[in-house]
């Protein structure tokens, strides 16, 4: 059997069951839950969404598109050993094993070191490395992550959170350098001074996780905007091409993803300078795990979706109603946390858009289906 039909079934199962543990979090966090269901989830609700669910998806995303190169047979284990390794993490944590958690880091780390394998191995044969090497960055990036969560916890912790939320991030920023390779040769050779200003924003980040310069983490969000700007110029002036069908639908989307992302980088650095600040932490957090990165996964299922399940996508069935809900209710939660500092009763808001966010999964899930044609 196909690994991908093992593998993502698991992962859409931790996806469904973190978002869900993550709206009785926000709950009992705004004061409105005393006796939540799935606490004893809480503290895995940010890892089992990188690890569990965005790692096992983009690892199997690289491995069907690595099958033609005849690599190493040893890649047909790699998506295994990241599902097997969430899992076992993931039990172990909650039953209190700490072999079980180690077991998992072991799995995944093995699982990750293929991953650079296969990235390095394709780039190689590529006429357009600069894609795999941002996707490097951010393996190598996931790699250490993993290995550091057999000690560390992302919860209440920023630096660490963005540091996993950098293999997402980098991934799609190799992805859209390789769709975008039409770009013009001038933002181009810009991305290649990005890459390398992404490199250095993630050993500062580093060295903020070990020690706790909060300057690391301002310059961590400064470079990092600055390696998207020259590609974000490109690209809108692609959207305002863009005439209806597919690139109207993805164009769309990357203009709202590109503004979670500046405003998720101001979050920030505002952080940096305030320090210990839950609104902070939780909204610069959530700007960028699911407004910038939930949008750019609604804009690329679409592309990425069919050649994984084999069918083809008939793009007149696209809607916006996914990311509009998606947008609403995480603007519901950025925006009310933030002006819930001044005092202003919005704990039912902030609670509330959990429910926004599961309902523009259910769309997005419910559009897919409806667009999907056998091959």
């Amino acid at each position: 059997m196909k690994p991908q039909l093992l593998v993502l079934p698991l992962a859409v199962l931790f996806f469904l069951l973190f978002l869900v543990v993550g709206v009785f979090r926000m709950f009992a966090m705004q004061g409105l839950m005393s006796n939540p269901p799935l606490v004893s989830m809480f503290a895995y609700h940010g890892l089992m969404l990188v690890v569990g669910t965005l790692a096992i998806l983009l690892v199997t995303e690289r491995y069907i598109g690595a099958l033609p190169f005849g690599l190493n047979r040893s890649i047909h284990s790699m998506p295994f050993l990241v599902a097997v390794g969430a899992g076992l993490k993931l039990a172990g944590g909650l039953g209190g094993q700490r072999a079980l958690d180690i077991a998992g880091t072991v799995l995944l780390a093995l699982g990750f070191v293929l991953y650079l394998y296969v990235l390095y191995a394709v780039g190689r044969k590529s006429a357009q490395p600069l894609p795999m090497r941002f996707m490097m960055v951010g393996g190598v990036v996931m790699l250490v992550g993993v290995v550091l969560t057999a000690w560390l916890s992302a919860v209440g912790n920023l630096p660490f959170t963005l540091f996993l939320l950098g293999f997402p991030m980098l991934t799609i920023l190799g992805e859209r350098v390789e769709l975008s390779r039409f770009l013009s040769p001038k933002a181009q050779g810009w991305m290649k001074w990005g890459f390398w200003a992404a490199t250095l924003a993630f050993l500062l980040l580093l060295f903020q996780m070990v020690w706790g310069f909060p300057l690391f983490q301002a310059l961590w969000a400064l470079l990092l905007a600055l390696t998207v700007l020259p590609l974000v110029r490109g690209e809108l002036k692609l959207v305002r091409m863009a005439h209806g069908g597919l690139h109207l639908y993805l164009g769309r989307h990357l203009v709202l993803a590109y503004g979670w992302l500046f405003l998720g980088l101001l979050l920030v650095v505002a952080d940096a300078s305030v320090q210990d600040s839950r609104a902070l932490l939780d909204t610069s957090i959530h700007s960028l795990a699911v407004g910038f990165i939930g949008t750019m996964i609604l804009a690329h299922a679409p592309v990425i979706a069919p050649v994984i399940l084999n069918r083809t996508m008939a793009a007149d069935k696209l809607s916006l109603i996914p990311v509009a809900l998606l947008t609403l209710g995480n603007g519901m939660r950025v925006f009310g946390y933030l002006l819930k500092e001044f005092g202003l009763p919005l704990e039912m808001v902030v609670a509330g858009s959990g429910f926004l966010i599961l309902a523009a999964v259910v769309a997005f899930v419910w559009m897919l289906v409806r667009s999907f044609r056998p091959a």
